[in-house]
């Protein structure tokens, strides 16, 4: 398998999300690590917002190294912009990207696969668990 075939996998979950109400939300996690992760959530609008975890949320042998760091980056995703405390667990914590409606949900899952291989090493979806909860109530 390759990494367009995570692509494959990530763009079909993504499908179902963007249309789903808003705050529903798709992780994409390493099987083999603690906390390593892709995320997105539906903006309930055809909007999508997507996040890579930040080292604020893995233990010190799972975090990403300043190279990684600089290489997600340079796949177009935006750095945290705060550090992580109870009181702005809703601000960019992470780093992030959002794709405004009509979502470019081709875009948003090919940049996912290719985060998740270049920053956690994975390209099989076999070492991916995959979770789409829809959120009730917020339409």
């Amino acid at each position: 398998m390759s990494v367009e075939e995570v692509g494959r996998e990530i763009y079909k979950v993504l499908r179902a999300l963007v249309d789903m109400p808003e705050d529903s939300f798709a992780i994409f996690q390493v099987k083999a690590s603690r906390n390593r992760f892709v995320q997105f959530a539906s903006e309930g609008n055809g909007s999508l917002l997507g996040e890579v975890v930040s080292n604020q949320f893995l233990d010190l042998e799972d975090s990403l190294s300043p190279e990684i760091e600089d290489r997600v980056v340079g796949l177009g995703w935006h750095p945290p912009e705060t550090p992580y405390s109870k009181a702005n667990e809703y601000e960019r914590v992470n780093y992030y990207r959002e794709w405004l409606a009509p979502a470019d949900l081709r875009s948003a899952a090919c940049m996912a696969a290719v985060t998740i291989r270049t920053a956690f090493g994975v390209d099989e979806p076999s070492e991916i668990s995959t979770e789409l909860e829809e959120q009730e109530g917020h339409e």
